[in-house]
């Protein structure tokens, strides 16, 4: 979700890491654990032309690759205190593949659980809600901020949290599957 030269919110002592940096290494994780059923795959958004070109190199690359199901890793700042998704305002699937996802965030980091922000193609995180071909979910398990729940992220670890989301995108898929 976010570049080195556009880092993303800050989580707290003792993790001191940038969305960047901290959800690179949790999708490490995840294309580390790659087997025959499940198939992770990570894209960078790369520096250069603004936003809106960033956004459109990047999903035009998702694209080609054609997924399933896409999940911008991201976390939180500015203090709060929940756990949520987004989603985009047009799509009841991919809304209902957030709320999956949240409920197993907030379930597993014990967090107040906001569900689904629905967001249109000029909102938070639309552009990129709206760009990808497959069903897409932006990511806010935690806030970085916050100290308690950078402490349920350092208690997890990268790790853990990798592990969460696998635990989320195993039931989203299922259901995708089964409507």
């Amino acid at each position: 979700g976010h570049n080195h030269s556009a880092s993303g919110a800050w989580v707290n002592s003792p993790i001191d890491e940038s969305e960047f940096v901290f959800n690179n290494e949790v999708a490490d994780i995840l294309i580390g654990g790659n087997t025959g059923d499940l198939i992770f795959k990570k894209f960078q958004r790369t520096p250069g032309g603004g936003y809106t070109a960033e956004i459109d190199r990047v999903y035009d690359e998702v694209n080609e690759w054609d997924p399933d199901f896409i999940v911008e890793l991201h976390f939180n700042g500015g203090g709060g205190d929940y756990t949520c998704m987004l989603a985009a305002e047009s799509s009841s699937t991919s809304q209902e593949c957030a709320k999956i996802m949240s409920e197993v965030f907030a379930s597993s980091l014990n967090t107040r659980d906001a569900g689904v922000l629905k967001t249109g193609p000029g909102g938070r995180g639309g552009k990129s809600l709206h760009a990808g071909r497959a069903y897409t979910v932006l990511s806010e398990p935690f806030f970085g901020d916050n100290q308690h729940h950078a402490d349920l992220a350092y208690a997890l670890g990268h790790s853990g949290i990798a592990y969460v989301y696998l635990q989320s995108i195993t039931q989203v898929l299922r259901y995708l599957q089964n409507r």
